[in-house]
């Protein structure tokens, strides 16, 4: 490891870095699920299951935040050789419940998106497939849970190295879930792109939603980064001053995938409370109600693989929205209705 005429500072540590990027994000993240509880409780005066469970994400995204900020506390950032024997105890009884907090929200980010999905497009081959990665994301939550926590016989030996033990290779099993999550943000990043393009608006509105879509691809990218911290914590002698990385990239990854979820549910605050910035003053002042005298509805195309118009899709990108007479046919959900596009 080093010997002793290179030993490092005793002083010298990364903690600072994991304490400062886990704070950042996670308030990032309570800012942006607290203006989606205004949307939604109280401009909207509606919520859906996908709120609820991106709010389980932000709970556990600031328990796992707890948890990374303790293990700062007893020694992750410093030198191995100066972290004593009760710290390195601690900081795994925090990793353990950090690894189960952080799991939680990610798994509840995801099905909160696919949620949101099912919302936007109404097609019955989108609530099919949405369902059914919906489902996947559900057995992957209970499989890292269940290995998560039976990572060894008994359970604290996890932390306390009691002998007899039985613990299986913790870094394959790290190493397995991160492949499988990295898996799941793709499944869940590129399930509406043929989707987006059959919607009936304007290529401005696509191309708009696209993008919104498209912020996912930092979470994928931060789940790879994760990855790759695993490996060099993997292989380091020094395992205490690498861990911080993978600490503060699981953070940044959640509170991401957290943020993204909250942005295409704000237009309606947007323009309540901006709408000289966006150019929506005359939509403000109809209270975002939707409807005006000279409101334009563009009808679907007519053949089998159009969805009925559907409420949920008629404000969030554009002016446009759906006519008076349209609702009276169809109906609203009054959660979904002020979401985003027209078809």
């Amino acid at each position: 490891m080093y010997s002793n005429a290179a030993l490092p500072p005793a002083t010298e540590t990364r903690g600072h870095q994991t304490i400062t990027i886990v704070i950042i994000f996670t308030i990032l993240a309570l800012i942006a699920v607290a203006l989606r509880g205004i949307t939604r409780f109280w401009i909207l005066k509606s919520h859906g299951w996908d709120d609820i469970f991106i709010g389980i994400a932000m709970i556990g995204s600031i328990a796992t935040g707890i948890c990374q900020c303790q293990q700062v506390r007893y020694g992750s950032g410093k030198h191995v050789q100066y972290v004593t024997e009760f710290e390195t105890m601690m900081s795994l009884k925090y990793l353990f419940f950090s690894i189960h907090f952080y799991n939680t929200g990610l798994c509840a980010t995801k099905a909160g998106i696919l949620l949101l999905y099912r919302r936007i497009f109404t097609y019955r081959s989108m609530n099919i497939l949405s369902t059914a990665a919906m489902v996947l994301v559900a057995c992957y939550w209970i499989t890292v849970i269940v290995s998560g926590i039976l990572m060894c016989i008994p359970v604290d030996a996890f932390w306390t190295g009691i002998e007899p033990k039985k613990c299986v290779d913790q870094f394959k099993l790290y190493f397995a879930n991160a492949g499988i999550n990295i898996g799941t943000d793709f499944m869940v990043l590129l399930l509406p792109i043929t989707y987006i393009w059959r919607l009936q608006v304007s290529q401005r509105q696509k191309i708009t939603l696209a993008v919104v879509m498209s912020l996912g691809t930092f979470t994928c990218l931060m789940s790879i980064l994760r990855l790759y911290g695993l490996i060099v914590l993997s292989k380091s002698k020094d395992p205490t001053w690498e861990q911080p990385a993978t600490a503060y990239w699981s953070s940044i990854e959640l509170n991401m995938g957290i943020i993204c979820a909250s942005l295409p549910t704000l237009k309606p605050f947007i323009t309540k409370v901006a709408p000289r910035i966006l150019g929506t003053e005359r939509a403000s002042r109809m209270g975002y109600s939707g409807h005006s005298s000279n409101s334009r509805f563009v009808k679907p195309k007519h053949n089998h693989m159009q969805a009925r118009p559907n409420s949920f899709t008629m404000l969030h990108l554009g002016r446009d929205t759906q006519s008076q007479e349209s609702a009276s046919v169809y109906g609203r959900d009054p959660v979904a209705e002020n979401y985003a596009f027209k078809r």
